[in-house]
Formats: structure tokens, C-alpha cells, sequence
């Protein structure tokens, strides 16, 4: 799903992405444990039972059933394969996904070019007085922003908006610093 986003700080179009690297879906992280050996076999048991109850499909509840009845070792292994997981060696699932991302792809502008127009690379400062002049389409693009961001830091995403407030005081706080508004998708 595309969102709008604004990135605060970049000087210029090429800044943005030194700015969006780290929320990125593709940043590099250390691998972690994702889920505990315990937290697989419990989880998918429960959700395997649980499917024994209700689920129809009776190959689903075929392979649940197997599932169920293996023992721990043989548990594990089928629990890694259905869910996609990679174990280390005590068995706990691992990954190199980053936790900390919001979007898996963006593009300056993208599809909201045509709205933003104009609005690019200008500072905060003349951003935000353009919305007290109540400039109606810098106010549509405030108040419809999903995420804000500058370096370390950004507020909101796909499925929790940020609020007016808190791009209104970005914009108070960051003056002399420069917008970029961007399409983000998830």
C-alpha cells in the first residue's frame, strides 16, 4: 500500500535516501531471535489444535493433525518449514529482518507529484507559513501526512498516521531545514 510521507533535513533529493536508510525493509541488521524454539512449538501447536476445531478444509486439517501428534524434535522441523523460519542451532527462529522498518520501497514525490508540486525541497519554515496562510493544498498535504521523518527518527506509517500536531511542530522546530515529500509503500 502506498502512504505520503515527508522527510525533513535533506538539502537535497539525493539526501533523502542517507535520511530513509535506516527504516528501510533491506537495511542491513545483525541477526536476532525472532521467536524462541519454545514460542514455535507452543504457538503452532495451539494454532494447529485450534484449526482442528474450526478449520474445514480437510487437508489443513490433515497436515495440522500430524503436526500435533509429532514429537518435539519432529514438531520443530515441520513448524520451521510451514512458517518459512530459519533455526539456529538451539532451535529458535532467527532473522536479519529489520523491526525497525515502515516501508519497503519509496519514490520522491511518486504518486503524489502532482499535489506536491512546488512544495518540494522548501524549508519548514516556509512550509508551515504557507498552511497559516491557509494555502489549501499545503494544508490537504499536511493534514493527509502518514509519516514524518528526519535523521534518527520519525513519527507514524502505514496503519498510524502521525498527527497534524506533531508535523506542525516538526515544522516549528526544523526552520531553516528543507521538506521532501515522499510516496511510501508497505
Amino acid at each position: 500500500m502506498h502512504f505520503l510521507g515527508a522527510v525533513i533535513g535533506a538539502e537535497n533529493e539525493d539526501g533523502v535516501e542517507d535520511i530513509l536508510a535506516d527504516w528501510s525493509e533491506y537495511a542491513d541488521v545483525d541477526e536476532y531471535i525472532a521467536q524462541t524454539r519454545d514460542e514455535i512449538l507452543s504457538n503452532g501447536r495451539a494454532e494447529d489444535r485450534d484449526y482442528l476445531k474450526h478449520g474445514k478444509d480437510m487437508d489443513a486439517r490433515k497436515a495440522a493433525a500430524e503436526r500435533v501428534a509429532l514429537d518435539d524434535k519432529k514438531a520443530l522441523k515441520a513448524y520451521a518449514e510451514y512458517c518459512g523460519l530459519t533455526l539456529n542451532a538451539n532451535g529458535d527462529a532467527v532473522s536479519t529482518f529489520n523491526r525497525d522498518s515502515f516501508y519497503d520501497w519509496y519514490e520522491i514525490g511518486g504518486r503524489w507529484q502532482s499535489d506536491v508540486n512546488g512544495m518540494q525541497g522548501v524549508t519548514c519554515h516556509e512550509l508551515l507559513e504557507r498552511y497559516r496562510q491557509d494555502d489549501e493544498n499545503v494544508r490537504h498535504i499536511i493534514e493527509d501526512l502518514c509519516v514524518i521523518c528526519e535523521q534518527g527518527w520519525y513519527d507514524g506509517g502505514l496503519w498510524n498516521d502521525t498527527e497534524t500536531e506533531t508535523v506542525l511542530a516538526e515544522l516549528e522546530q526544523d526552520a531553516d531545514r528543507k521538506v521532501w515529500f515522499v510516496d511510501f509503500h508497505d
